[in-house]
C-alpha cells in the first residue's frame, strides 16, 4: 500500500461493480475489498480504513445491515464512517441504513464523482476529528457480563435463524452463548434498546422487506420463509414496523 494514501474498504458482492469501484478509487486511496460480510471485521482491524463503502446484499450469511450493526457495537470500529451503496432505493431501506448509523446512503447507479466527493468529505471530517485528539470517557454499550465476541456470536445465531427458519427460544440462545437468560436479556436490551425477541422479530421483518423489494416471491411464501405462522400476522407486524402493508411495498 502507498503510505500517503488513505485506506478505504469496499464491501460489494457484485464482482464487476467491485472491480469498477477499485479501478475508479485506486488512484486516490489504498483499497481493500471483499464480497463477504463475515470477513469485514477482520479486514477493518487489519487495514484500519477511514471509510467503508458497504452494499446491503452480500455473499455469505450476513447482509450489510448486519455488518453495520456489528461495527457500531464494537468500540474499536464504531466511529468508522460507512457509506451504503445499494440498488434498493426505497425510503424504508434508506431509513433503516441511516438509523443504524450509516453516514450516507447512495442508490445505484451512481456517479463516480459523486461517490468520490462524499468519500473525500468524510475523510476530511474524520482526519479533523482525529487531529483534535478529543478524549472522552464513553460508557460501553455492552453489559459487562456480555463480551463483544458474544454479541458477534448472537448476530451469527440470528442470521442462522433467519437463513434456516429456525425457532430457537431465548433460553436456547443464552445456552449457546454460555450465559444466563437474565444476563442475555439485559445485555441485548442495553445493546439494542429492545428485548431479544423483539430484535429477532425486527430482523425477520427487515429480511422480508429485502425479499419484497428484490424478488417476485409471493407474500405468503415470504412470510413463511421468515418464520411467520400466518400472512395476517406477518402483515400486522410488517405494517406496525414500516407503516404500510407488504402489498403496498410490492406495488412500489
Amino acid at each position: 500500500m502507498v503510505a500517503d494514501k488513505y485506506n478505504i474498504l469496499i464491501v460489494e458482492d457484485d464482482e464487476i461493480l467491485r472491480k469498477i469501484l477499485i479501478e475508479l478509487l485506486e488512484p486516490y486511496y489504498n483499497i481493500a475489498s471483499t464480497d463477504n460480510g463475515e470477513s469485514v471485521l477482520a479486514l477493518v482491524e487489519r487495514h484500519k480504513p477511514l471509510v467503508i463503502v458497504l452494499d446491503i446484499l452480500l455473499s455469505g450469511y450476513m447482509d450489510g445491515f448486519s455488518v453495520l450493526r456489528l461495527l457500531k457495537q464494537d468500540e474499536r470500529f464504531q466511529d468508522t464512517p460507512v457509506i451504503f451503496i445499494s440498488a434498493y432505493g426505497q425510503e424504508s431501506q434508506i431509513q433503516t441504513g441511516l438509523s443504524l448509523g450509516a453516514n450516507d446512503y447512495i442508490v445505484k447507479p451512481f456517479s463516480a464523482k459523486h461517490l468520490h466527493l462524499k468519500l473525500d468529505s468524510l475523510i476530511k471530517l474524520r482526519i479533523a476529528i482525529q487531529n483534535k485528539v478529543i478524549k472522552t470517557e464513553l460508557s460501553s454499550h455492552i453489559d459487562p457480563g456480555f463480551a463483544n465476541n458474544q454479541l458477534q456470536e448472537f448476530e451469527r445465531i440470528v442470521e442462522e435463524i433467519l437463513l434456516k427458519d429456525a425457532d430457537l427460544s431465548i433460553h436456547e440462545i443464552a445456552l449457546q452463548l454460555n450465559i444466563s437468560v437474565s444476563t442475555f436479556e439485559r445485555a441485548i436490551k442495553k445493546a439494542y434498546n429492545m428485548p431479544p425477541n423483539r430484535y429477532i422479530l425486527n430482523r425477520r421483518l427487515e429480511k422480508a422487506n429485502l425479499l419484497l423489494s428484490s424478488t417476485n416471491l409471493p407474500i405468503k411464501e415470504i412470510s413463511m420463509t421468515m418464520g411467520f405462522n400466518s400472512v395476517s400476522y406477518f402483515t400486522k407486524c410488517y405494517k406496525a414496523f414500516y407503516g404500510f402493508s407488504p402489498s403496498t411495498r410490492r406495488k412500489k
